[in-house]
């Protein structure tokens, strides 16, 4: 059973996938590769699947692991989107503004 994948551990996947490569992933992301390789290996295992081939060259997405990573895209964006709602409203920048303006036509 799965507990609940973290935003931490999507992020670190989409950079994995976008480096195409631990170690690369691990510099950009300010962590040790090694840390970074346990975190891939334990969503791996919470999911159940593999999701990257691994090889000398760094690491290829497997169909599931695309399919994780495309998924993991759209849940960072939608997260992003609710950061911004929330600065919005931090900021007391909600609700509506209607503006109006005189019917053409009539005299003044």
């Amino acid at each position: 059973m799965i507990a609940g994948v973290e935003l931490r551990q999507l992020r670190y996947l989409v950079a994995i996938a976008d480096a195409g490569h631990v170690g690369r992933a691990a510099a950009g992301l300010h962590v040790s590769q090694p840390a970074l390789s346990y975190a891939l290996k334990a969503l791996e295992t919470e999911l159940g699947v593999r999701l990257f081939d691994r090889h000398r060259g760094g690491v290829t997405p497997t169909p599931a692991g695309r399919d994780v990573v495309a998924e993991a895209r759209k849940v960072l964006r939608q997260a992003g989107r609710v950061t911004a709602v929330a600065q919005r409203h931090g900021l007391g920048r909600t609700g509506v503004l209607r503006v109006a303006s005189p019917r053409a036509g009539r005299g003044s």
